[in-house]
């Protein structure tokens, strides 16, 4: 009926989003993503889906320093340069239409930090 679904499963979400070239700075999780490509004639086909990584850390990311260092947050900036910042859930609802990701309300929260995004990615 014009509908096709999307899933993905990876036990440690780093190594799956390293080996596909997405990011290096992820250890660990697990990582889930689920959702529908929307085939309706006359339309391009749209993915509407939803990443979702549970229990890693992010360790060695230059541009997360970048950002703390501007807040000044310095134990922040320490513990990116050392064992890395540990964050329990990352929720990324997408969607991606003709080679154009486009992000909206995500979010990942840990014991130390928080954190919220929109935008989009052209692929």
């Amino acid at each position: 009926k014009g509908k096709r679904q999307l899933s993905l499963h990876a036990d440690d979400a780093g190594q799956f989003l390293k080996s596909v070239g997405i990011f290096d700075s992820i250890t660990g999780g697990v990582l889930s993503i689920s959702g529908n490509y929307d085939d309706a004639k006359g339309q391009a086909s749209a993915l509407s889906a939803k990443l979702v990584i549970v229990d890693y850390v992010v360790k060695d990311a230059p541009i997360l320093a970048k950002i703390l260092s501007l807040a000044s947050l310095t134990g922040f900036l320490d513990t990116m340069q050392g064992k890395g910042i540990n964050f329990k859930k990352m929720l990324v609802p997408f969607t991606l239409k003709n080679d154009v990701i486009t992000i909206k309300d995500a979010k990942t929260y840990g014991s130390a930090i928080g954190m919220t995004a929109d935008g989009t990615i052209t692929m």
